[in-house]
């Protein structure tokens, strides 16, 4: 049963409260349970009806989900997101067990660099179709660099790929290029001296090979 006490207002008995809005469009949802309910959720929807297209979702758990009635992180959005930045603590103070990684331009030989398109199934969970995307496939790195991707609870098992960090795999990668091509560099410099110390040789001194007489 819901109650309104002043400016409060209970539910006692679970269930759902609806605020219900003049217009009859934008709805304001407390859910706890419960018919199938979550408990302890927050819901701010419009349409005709309460809950035909979910704007945002705040769970008991504190995970927020905007286009999403169901958010597995704790900021889970289906669609674009703009910011004038994303700042990642980095800070040598706050880590420890640092290694500088090895072998990765091996490694990104397993991975490819693909262009694609959402499936109906993408689509369904806010990802845009229609228009090409390029990026990789997320059990191929999850071969070779597991630390790269990630598996959210309550998302039918579908991989996601920390890009962010893939920066860190192609600038040693890069590093590893140019070391590659500078010993070899070095190798076909020490070749190519070589190659001209035995031509001269075989020349030899210009007196030594007179030229021939002619009758």
């Amino acid at each position: 049963m819901t109650a309104i006490e002043g400016n409060n207002v209970r539910i006692t008995d679970g269930g759902a409260a609806t605020f219900l809005p003049p217009d009859g469009w934008a709805w304001f949802h407390i859910d706890n349970g419960p018919n199938g309910r979550p408990i302890g959720r927050l819901r701010i929807s419009y349409g005709v009806n309460p809950g035909d297209f979910e704007i945002v979702s705040v769970t008991q758990a504190g995970n927020v989900g905007i286009g999403n009635p169901n958010p597995a992180q704790t900021l889970d959005v289906a669609g674009n997101v703009q910011a004038a930045d994303f700042l990642i603590p980095s800070d040598e103070r706050l880590k420890t067990n640092i290694n500088q990684l090895s072998g990765s331009l091996d490694s990104l030989d397993a991975v490819r660099g693909v262009s694609f398109e959402w499936s109906e199934t993408a689509e369904q969970a806010g990802h845009a179709n229609g228009r090409k995307q390029i990026g990789v496939i997320a059990q191929e790195l999850a071969a070779v660099h597991p630390e790269l991707v990630f598996t959210p609870d309550g998302n039918e098992g579908y991989i996601a790929v920390d890009y962010c960090k893939l920066t860190a795999v192609l600038l040693e990668a890069i590093k590893e290029l140019r070391t590659e091509s500078e010993a070899k560099i070095q190798a076909l410099g020490e070749e190519l001296g070589s190659l001209r110390k035995e031509l001269s040789l075989l020349d030899g001194p210009a007196e030594a090979h007179p030229e021939p007489a002619y009758t």
